[in-house]
Protein backbone atom coordinates (compact mmCIF):
# COMPACT_ATOMS: atom_id res chain seq x y z
CA UNK A 1 0.00 0.00 0.00
CA UNK A 2 2.72 2.76 1.42
CA UNK A 3 5.11 0.94 3.16
CA UNK A 4 3.88 1.56 6.47
CA UNK A 5 2.82 -0.70 8.81
CA UNK A 6 -1.26 -0.06 9.11
CA UNK A 7 -3.73 -1.75 12.06
CA UNK A 8 -7.21 -2.10 10.69
CA UNK A 9 -10.76 -2.89 12.65
CA UNK A 10 -14.36 -3.68 11.35
CA UNK A 11 -16.36 -0.24 12.07
CA UNK A 12 -19.95 -0.68 10.40
CA UNK A 13 -21.07 -1.84 7.13
CA UNK A 14 -21.96 -0.45 3.34
CA UNK A 15 -24.38 -2.09 0.70
CA UNK A 16 -24.95 -4.71 3.46
CA UNK A 17 -20.89 -5.56 3.45
CA UNK A 18 -18.31 -5.35 6.59
CA UNK A 19 -16.25 -2.18 6.14
CA UNK A 20 -12.55 -1.76 7.92
CA UNK A 21 -10.77 1.26 8.72
CA UNK A 22 -6.88 1.76 8.94
CA UNK A 23 -6.46 3.28 13.08
CA UNK A 24 -3.62 5.60 11.58
CA UNK A 25 -5.80 7.33 8.85
CA UNK A 26 -8.99 6.47 9.57
CA UNK A 27 -9.32 5.64 5.86
CA UNK A 28 -12.62 2.99 4.94
CA UNK A 29 -11.59 0.07 2.87
CA UNK A 30 -14.09 -2.71 1.10
CA UNK A 31 -13.26 -5.92 3.19
CA UNK A 32 -13.42 -7.65 0.18
CA UNK A 33 -11.85 -5.87 -2.88
CA UNK A 34 -9.58 -4.18 -0.20
CA UNK A 35 -10.04 -0.97 -2.32
CA UNK A 36 -10.28 2.39 -0.02
CA UNK A 37 -12.98 4.19 -0.75
CA UNK A 38 -12.84 7.14 1.46
CA UNK A 39 -10.73 9.36 3.63
CA UNK A 40 -6.91 9.86 3.14
CA UNK A 41 -5.76 6.80 1.15
CA UNK A 42 -8.87 6.60 -1.47
CA UNK A 43 -7.84 4.84 -4.66
CA UNK A 44 -5.26 3.08 -2.82
CA UNK A 45 -5.52 -0.93 -2.92
CA UNK A 46 -4.31 -3.27 0.02
CA UNK A 47 -2.09 -6.40 -0.76
CA UNK A 48 -3.79 -9.67 -0.83
CA UNK A 49 -2.91 -13.26 -0.43
CA UNK A 50 -5.01 -15.99 -2.01
CA UNK A 51 -6.60 -18.09 0.50
CA UNK A 52 -9.69 -20.38 0.56
CA UNK A 53 -12.37 -21.21 2.51
CA UNK A 54 -12.39 -24.74 4.40
CA UNK A 55 -14.18 -26.00 6.99
CA UNK A 56 -12.05 -28.39 10.47
CA UNK A 57 -13.74 -32.09 8.98
CA UNK A 58 -12.20 -30.67 5.10
CA UNK A 59 -8.57 -29.11 6.62
CA UNK A 60 -8.78 -32.67 8.54
CA UNK A 61 -9.16 -34.99 5.60
CA UNK A 62 -6.53 -33.00 3.62
CA UNK A 63 -3.77 -33.02 6.98
CA UNK A 64 -4.73 -35.32 9.63
CA UNK A 65 -1.69 -34.31 11.83
CA UNK A 66 -3.50 -30.61 11.91
CA UNK A 67 -4.35 -29.48 15.60
CA UNK A 68 -7.74 -27.76 15.93
CA UNK A 69 -8.53 -25.56 18.79
CA UNK A 70 -11.73 -24.43 20.38
CA UNK A 71 -12.81 -22.34 23.30
CA UNK A 72 -14.60 -23.65 25.98
CA UNK A 73 -16.01 -19.70 26.62
CA UNK A 74 -19.70 -19.22 25.97
CA UNK A 75 -21.94 -16.25 25.39
CA UNK A 76 -25.21 -14.55 24.27
CA UNK A 77 -23.62 -14.06 20.97
CA UNK A 78 -22.19 -17.20 20.25
CA UNK A 79 -25.77 -18.80 21.58
CA UNK A 80 -27.21 -16.85 18.58
CA UNK A 81 -24.44 -17.07 16.16
CA UNK A 82 -25.19 -20.99 16.74
CA UNK A 83 -29.17 -20.36 16.46
CA UNK A 84 -28.12 -18.57 13.30
CA UNK A 85 -25.94 -21.22 11.28
CA UNK A 86 -28.83 -23.10 9.33
CA UNK A 87 -28.69 -19.72 7.60
CA UNK A 88 -24.59 -18.95 7.44
CA UNK A 89 -23.88 -22.69 6.95
CA UNK A 90 -22.07 -22.65 3.26
CA UNK A 91 -24.83 -24.10 1.43
CA UNK A 92 -27.98 -22.70 3.63
CA UNK A 93 -29.96 -20.02 2.11
CA UNK A 94 -28.56 -17.62 3.72
CA UNK A 95 -30.20 -14.01 5.19
CA UNK A 96 -29.67 -10.80 5.33
CA UNK A 97 -30.21 -8.70 8.26
CA UNK A 98 -32.65 -5.80 7.61
CA UNK A 99 -30.38 -3.23 8.55
CA UNK A 100 -27.77 -4.43 5.79
CA UNK A 101 -30.82 -3.19 3.18
CA UNK A 102 -30.73 0.03 4.87
CA UNK A 103 -26.95 0.54 3.99
CA UNK A 104 -27.28 0.02 -0.01
CA UNK A 105 -27.38 2.21 -2.06
CA UNK A 106 -28.20 0.60 -5.36
CA UNK A 107 -30.66 -2.56 -6.46
CA UNK A 108 -28.84 -5.78 -6.07
CA UNK A 109 -27.83 -7.02 -9.35
CA UNK A 110 -30.09 -8.87 -10.70
CA UNK A 111 -28.50 -11.65 -12.85
CA UNK A 112 -28.71 -14.10 -9.76
CA UNK A 113 -30.40 -14.55 -6.63
CA UNK A 114 -29.24 -11.99 -4.36
CA UNK A 115 -28.15 -14.75 -1.36
CA UNK A 116 -26.40 -17.24 -3.80
CA UNK A 117 -23.48 -18.85 -2.72
CA UNK A 118 -20.32 -19.08 -4.72
CA UNK A 119 -16.74 -18.84 -5.66
CA UNK A 120 -15.16 -15.26 -7.05
CA UNK A 121 -11.94 -15.55 -8.61
CA UNK A 122 -10.07 -12.05 -9.40
CA UNK A 123 -7.40 -12.20 -11.74
CA UNK A 124 -5.31 -10.82 -14.45
CA UNK A 125 -7.61 -7.69 -13.93
CA UNK A 126 -10.76 -9.57 -14.09
CA UNK A 127 -13.29 -11.16 -11.64
CA UNK A 128 -15.76 -14.05 -12.07
CA UNK A 129 -18.42 -15.68 -10.33
CA UNK A 130 -18.67 -19.15 -9.70
CA UNK A 131 -22.20 -20.49 -8.09
CA UNK A 132 -21.55 -23.37 -5.78
CA UNK A 133 -24.36 -25.52 -7.97
CA UNK A 134 -22.68 -25.32 -10.72
CA UNK A 135 -20.02 -26.66 -9.47
CA UNK A 136 -20.29 -30.51 -9.84
CA UNK A 137 -18.34 -32.58 -6.62
CA UNK A 138 -15.61 -35.21 -7.99
CA UNK A 139 -15.38 -33.42 -11.14
CA UNK A 140 -13.05 -30.82 -12.01
CA UNK A 141 -14.00 -27.85 -13.78
CA UNK A 142 -12.23 -25.98 -16.45
CA UNK A 143 -12.33 -22.53 -17.59
CA UNK A 144 -10.39 -19.55 -18.56
CA UNK A 145 -9.90 -16.54 -16.89
CA UNK A 146 -7.96 -13.70 -18.82
CA UNK A 147 -5.45 -15.68 -20.94
CA UNK A 148 -5.03 -18.18 -18.13
CA UNK A 149 -6.75 -21.59 -17.50
CA UNK A 150 -7.95 -22.64 -14.03
CA UNK A 151 -8.82 -25.59 -12.47
CA UNK A 152 -11.53 -26.08 -9.39
CA UNK A 153 -12.37 -28.71 -7.51
CA UNK A 154 -15.35 -28.86 -4.57
CA UNK A 155 -13.56 -29.98 -2.00
CA UNK A 156 -16.33 -33.44 -1.03
CA UNK A 157 -15.34 -33.21 2.66
CA UNK A 158 -15.64 -29.69 3.16
CA UNK A 159 -18.44 -28.38 0.35
CA UNK A 160 -16.14 -25.73 -0.49
CA UNK A 161 -14.64 -24.99 -4.04
CA UNK A 162 -11.04 -24.41 -4.65
CA UNK A 163 -9.21 -23.37 -7.21
CA UNK A 164 -5.66 -23.37 -8.99
CA UNK A 165 -4.03 -22.16 -12.02
CA UNK A 166 -3.75 -25.33 -14.27
CA UNK A 167 -0.15 -24.61 -15.47
CA UNK A 168 1.10 -23.94 -11.72
CA UNK A 169 -1.45 -25.50 -9.50
CA UNK A 170 -0.91 -21.95 -7.63
CA UNK A 171 -4.07 -20.94 -6.60
CA UNK A 172 -5.65 -17.25 -7.90
CA UNK A 173 -6.88 -14.58 -5.18
CA UNK A 174 -10.11 -16.47 -4.30
CA UNK A 175 -13.23 -15.50 -2.17
CA UNK A 176 -16.26 -17.87 -0.98
CA UNK A 177 -19.22 -15.42 -0.91
CA UNK A 178 -22.39 -14.24 -0.95
CA UNK A 179 -23.58 -12.97 -4.94
CA UNK A 180 -24.49 -9.77 -3.35
CA UNK A 181 -21.79 -9.05 -1.56
CA UNK A 182 -19.53 -9.95 -4.46
CA UNK A 183 -21.27 -7.98 -7.22
CA UNK A 184 -21.22 -4.58 -4.94
CA UNK A 185 -17.40 -5.12 -4.84
CA UNK A 186 -16.83 -5.97 -8.41
CA UNK A 187 -20.05 -5.11 -10.72
CA UNK A 188 -18.74 -5.93 -13.58
CA UNK A 189 -17.34 -9.39 -12.94
CA UNK A 190 -18.73 -12.18 -14.91
CA UNK A 191 -20.83 -15.06 -14.23
CA UNK A 192 -19.42 -19.23 -14.37
CA UNK A 193 -22.05 -20.67 -17.29
CA UNK A 194 -21.23 -23.83 -16.49
CA UNK A 195 -19.38 -27.40 -18.34
CA UNK A 196 -16.99 -29.44 -16.56
CA UNK A 197 -14.54 -32.07 -17.52
CA UNK A 198 -14.06 -35.77 -15.50
CA UNK A 199 -11.29 -35.29 -13.29
CA UNK A 200 -7.95 -37.39 -12.69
Amino acid sequence: MDGKVHHFGAVGYVNGLTVIADEETRTLWDHISGEAFEGPLTGRTLQAWPVFCTTAGGELARHPDTLLYSSSHRSWGMWIMKQLQRFTAIRGKGWIPPTFYRSMAQPIDPRLPKLTQGLGVIAEGKAKYYPLDRLPKGRVTEDQLGKRHLQIVLDETAGTPIATWRDTREPPRQLLARWYGFSYSYPSCTIYEGSYQEAG
